[in-house]
């Protein structure tokens, strides 16, 4: 069996156009969030919430990148192309940062959190 990456590259498109990726791309949300809770008994039981899914990208300040346009999006399509094989899909997402680059960098970070996730094994 041939020795395969788990990770490293990947290329993002929001509505299909390609976004120059920085460094870090996370996505989760595909499962609750649980919290304990402690009784005066000692018993531990737990609540669940659900999460939104989300892609969480850090973009590349270039030319021709619209920061703006990107920092506004809602009902939009993201698909993450990851180096293992896997395909995330996220969709109706729209972008919940305030917008925020660092001049230093050259960097931002944008998240979009949407009603649905899909992961496809490549």
């Amino acid at each position: 069996m041939a020795n395969k990456p788990i990770g490293g590259t990947a290329y993002v498109f929001v509505n299909g156009k390609q976004i120059a990726i920085a460094g870090a791309v996370t996505y989760g949300g595909f499962s609750p969030e649980r919290e304990s809770k402690v009784g005066l008994d000692h018993g531990v039981d737990f609540v669940e919430k659900p999460t939104a899914p989300f892609v969480e990208i850090e973009v590349k300040d270039k030319a021709g990148v619209d920061i703006v346009a990107l920092a506004n999006l809602t009902d939009t399509n993201v698909t993450t192309e990851l180096a293992n094989g896997k395909t995330v899909i996220l969709s109706n997402a729209h972008q919940i940062n305030a917008g925020e680059m660092d001049a230093a960098e050259g960097t931002g970070k944008f998240r979009f959190e949407g009603t649905g996730m899909e992961i496809v094994e490549g």
